[in-house]
């Protein structure tokens, strides 16, 4: 353990309702025993039932404190993940099938914490962008430092997305996957 003064760890989304080595909490958890640090979730699930659900969660002063600490944050690590059946998203079975095929109709590219957005960078109109409790993609331009650990050239279009957006300072991949990317530009 290195002790960090006045260090705390800040998940930015709802995690998963049950253990697995991709949960927030458990990522946040140990994340912030490493370096001492105090740790904030965002205690409700990534995607409600329903979009009433997540307003009544959303206005509970508990979830309002831990975004005002995740809006709050210095450094932000963020993931995103592809629409296909073999991304992990779906199978965990955190989003079904029928949602897979509705999302690329929607066109949909893939997600930012949670967040289903186009080619574009933009939010699709779909159900789940309405039910997700995790710190919106506009929030993201407000911290200082966002860095982007992804690869996989399943990936490409996301992270193109993402980049559009320019919300990611700091996008760590392999060369295949850079290479992909950039391609687009020539």
């Amino acid at each position: 353990m290195r002790p960090v003064k006045a260090m705390s760890v800040v998940s930015l989304l709802g995690g998963l309702t049950r253990g697995s080595a991709i949960s927030i909490y458990e990522i946040a958890s140990r994340l912030a025993a490493l370096f001492d640090a105090g740790c904030f979730y965002i205690a409700a699930p990534v995607f409600t039932d329903t979009e009433a659900t997540r307003d009544l969660l959303m206005r509970q002063s508990i979830l309002e404190d831990a975004f005002t600490h995740a809006r709050d944050v210095d450094a932000a690590f963020v993931s995103v993940g592809a629409v296909h059946k073999d991304a992990t998203i779906f199978r965990i079975g955190l989003v079904g099938d029928d949602d897979l095929t509705s999302l690329h109709e929607a066109g949909a590219v893939g997600d930012i914490c949670g967040h289903w957005i186009d080619a574009d960078g933009q939010l699709v109109d779909h159900p789940l962008n309405h039910r997700v409790i995790g710190l919106a993609p506009e929030n993201l331009r407000d911290i200082e430092t966002v860095i982007l650990p992804s690869s996989g050239l399943e990936k490409v279009p996301v992270l193109r997305a993402v980049l559009r957006l320019g919300i990611v300072d700091v996008l760590i991949t392999d060369e295949k996957t850079a290479e992909a990317i950039l391609a687009e530009r020539r």
